[in-house]
């Protein structure tokens, strides 16, 4: 993914999120978790290079985090929270998928059951800069105001009209 992406972690977490929340069984190859980043052009026999950790004389260790980088440190962190999340949240393993069209940069959709309230939303800013998203346009899926939590960072949030988004970002929110 990373020598798609040519080592961009910021694009990389969106691709991540992406995969784990549409409707599918997220499939992730190994080393992702830890940045690993193959050749670019593809070469199938360094791609596949020993996973680092469990082998006499491994300096790192992705396995118990021993010596890794802190940008893979990081990585490893977030996809774990993402990934235990998923497990718990039943609206990723059944839901239904709607979409909005990107605008401007920036891609939102939802996750949700038909007649039920909850709801699960993702919003990514590609943007190189922050920007602030009017969530008005979302009203088929997002009653305002409305109460959020990131379930990656426990952080809660009041929607109202609009959003901020960090530049080149991911938000995942549950919705109440």
């Amino acid at each position: 993914l990373l020598a798609e992406l040519q080592g961009d972690l910021d694009l990389a977490r969106m691709a991540l999120a992406f995969v784990a929340t549409v409707p599918r069984i997220p499939q992730f190859f190994y080393g992702t978790e830890i940045a690993l980043r193959g050749p670019y052009p593809r070469d199938d026999g360094l791609l596949r290079a020993d996973m680092p950790g469990g082998f006499a004389g491994d300096a790192v260790n992705a396995f118990t985090g021993q010596g890794l980088a802190p940008e893979a440190a990081a990585l490893q962190d977030w996809l774990r929270r993402l990934l235990n999340w998923r497990k718990q949240q039943p609206l990723l393993h059944g839901g239904r998928l709607m979409q909005y069209m990107p605008q401007d940069g920036v891609y939102a959709y939802f996750r949700h059951q038909p007649g039920k309230a909850q709801r699960v939303m993702v919003v990514m800013n590609k943007n190189g800069a922050a920007r602030e998203l009017d969530l008005r346009r979302f009203s088929e899926m997002l009653r305002l105001p409305a109460q959020a939590q990131d379930p990656l960072t426990g952080e809660r949030l009041r929607l109202a009209q609009t959003l901020q988004l960090p530049a080149r970002s991911v938000r995942v929110l549950e919705l109440e």
